[in-house]
């Protein structure tokens, strides 16, 4: 009898210890699929806050900072005549007179204009600016840039020049042209800038000179 209850303890000890045991290192299930959601709720939580916090921006901005100007186009917008690119070209040009970046600057004994395509402008054109105190002839009538350490030269008389180049339009709208140019003066003496201009109630003004690249 007494060997019967002793036995009975025994298993019960043991049955116990079986319980209590540490319970395996890998989740059931259910406990995966708890995890799971959990992590489903975070990515979840992370891509909504990503979300609020675009959309609350500031305006005007993007993603990568500032947002972009209004892209200009080469095609004139509807009622933009040759005759009002010629205009454009003109003030740009009158800016450049006083404003660019070479040596001479109103030392220069000739201004040579280049229009687009490396052209000369039309004679009707050049007339614009007949008794400016710095004479002003198409590029033809100087020596460009040929070889290392050469300056720009009127070729009637030798004297040291500069040609101020109109190399393209763009339009951001009917008010708003971009004229690309620049000038030279020598080899290692040039530039190239975007001039912003508005039309004014007596004209086109340069609102804004923007250089690209110097040499």
């Amino acid at each position: 009898m007494r060997t019967y209850w002793l036995f009975g303890i025994v298993v019960m000890l043991f049955g116990c210890t079986r319980g209590s045991s540490s319970p395996s290192s890998n989740p059931t299930p259910a406990a995966s699929a708890n995890v799971a959601s959990a992590d489903a709720g975070t990515v979840e939580l992370a891509a909504s806050s990503s979300a609020s916090a675009t959309s609350k921006a500031p305006l005007g901005m993007t993603s990568f900072g500032l947002a972009p100007p209004a892209p200009a186009t080469s095609v004139a917008p509807p009622g933009i005549t040759p005759a009002d690119e010629e205009n454009v070209y003109e003030s740009a040009l009158r800016y450049m007179f006083h404003h660019n970046a070479s040596m001479l600057q109103q030392s220069s004994r000739v201004f040579c204009i280049k229009f687009p395509g490396n052209a000369d402008p039309p004679p009707a054109f050049l007339a614009r600016f007949n008794g400016n105190k710095i004479p002003v002839k198409p590029v033809s009538a100087c020596d460009d840039v040929s070889c290392n350490a050469c300056n720009v030269r009127d070729k009637s008389n030798g004297g040291p020049g500069i040609i101020l180049r109109v190399d393209a339009i763009r339009w951001v709208d009917a008010n708003h042209p971009v004229v690309s140019g620049g000038y030279n003066e020598a080899s290692m003496s040039a530039s190239g800038n975007d001039y912003y201009l508005e039309r004014k109630a007596d004209g086109w003004t340069v609102t804004k000179d923007e250089m690209r690249w110097i040499s």
